[in-house]
């Protein structure tokens, strides 16, 4: 099941790149910090786990950590064990 998201953070660190395709493509992680309110004027720190790819990754080569981000698209869970 797929999941559409919106989220508005700072980066916790610069973002990582990965080029693959034979130099055609690129790949970026990132981490971002987002504070969700627990109780009033109270509030915990989330760390999410992005990657986005090609012309948007791109882009991300310019920001680094602290940068203010915003993001929405699709969420597509994984399991570890």
């Amino acid at each position: 099941m797929t999941r559409t998201f919106k989220i508005a953070g700072n980066l916790a660190a610069d973002p990582e790149f990965t080029t693959f395709k034979g130099g055609e493509g690129v790949r970026a992680r990132l981490r971002v910090a987002t504070d969700r309110p627990v109780a009033e004027g109270k509030f915990e720190t989330d760390y999410l786990d992005l990657v986005v790819f090609g012309t948007t990754a791109e882009v991300m080569r310019e920001a680094h950590t602290g940068d203010r981000v915003e993001a929405s698209g699709s969420v597509r869970p994984t399991s570890y064990e």
